[in-house]
């Protein structure tokens, strides 16, 4: 029996080269990955029948793929017992990534004709891949994006707590460095960008074991825009110096009542 894990998908936007495109991946399938079992790579791909011009899904058409990929994703892990990746897309198509083992690769076929996929048509292909290298290279979000997730998900939970996001607030920031000098370099580059900065703190003696971590504040309004470009300006001080960002906190800002 393949490992289970439970999935955690979420959404991000990138590039194809000079197309848009859009990637759904289980980031809980990453503290598996590469899972046993799971060595051969499915990818199903689907042609849109009316793609918007930039490639992408058309409101209109969007009910009928989203009722494909609910018939689709359980038939295969019923049939092959297949995990489900995630799915990107692009270029007028929606592709569907699947890991299944090895000696279920002869009953794809037949498991796909299964599926009650009408009136879409399919292509698809199967490939060996052990180390999840697709998943890695491919599917999984970069720093930036990868934070930007993290973002909506603590922006969502402040609303869901009825915080005014617009209103500034001290946001206090977690970054890990590997040395004491990156901790200083990092330092004048953040303060640089606005930031009051702590001192750093060796490793072993805050969450991290091995690396030193550095906090960091500035007073900031919580919108998604703003939590973006600060994450983007946050990186490029911290990826030259092989440093990590840690994410955010802030305290809730409720409206006054009237």
């Amino acid at each position: 029996m393949p490992p289970s894990w439970t999935p955690r998908f979420e959404f991000y936007e990138a590039l194809l080269d000079e197309d848009r495109l859009i990637i759904l991946v289980d980031l809980g399938a990453a503290t598996h990955a590469p899972a046993p079992g799971l060595d051969l790579r499915l990818q199903v791909r689907v042609r849109m029948q009316a793609p918007r011009e930039d490639g992408l899904r058309s409101q209109d058409e969007a009910a009928a793929l989203f009722a494909l990929e609910d018939r689709l994703v359980p038939c295969l892990e019923r049939g092959l017992e297949a995990r489900f990746l995630g799915r990107f897309v692009a270029r007028g198509a929606t592709t569907f990534v699947f890991m299944l083992p090895s000696e279920r690769g002869s009953e794809v076929g037949a498991a796909i004709g299964t599926c009650e996929l009408e009136p879409y048509r399919v292509r698809w292909l199967t490939e060996s891949d052990p180390s999840w290298r697709f998943y890695w290279d491919f599917l999984f979000p970069d720093a930036f994006s990868h934070q930007r997730i993290m973002n909506r998900g603590v922006i969502r939970q402040l609303e869901q707590r009825g915080d005014r996001l617009t209103t500034p607030r001290e946001v206090d920031h977690w970054a890990h460095l590997p040395s004491a000098e990156a901790c200083t370099i990092a330092t004048g580059a953040l303060e640089e960008l606005g930031y009051r900065v702590d001192e750093p703190r060796a490793p072993g003696t805050d969450a991290h074991p091995e690396h030193w971590t550095l906090p960091f504040h500035k007073t900031s309004a919580l919108d998604e825009d703003q939590a973006d470009r600060a994450t983007w300006e946050i990186l490029q001080a911290l990826t030259p110096l092989r440093g990590s960002y840690d994410g955010w906190g802030a305290p809730v800002v409720r409206d006054e009542p009237n």
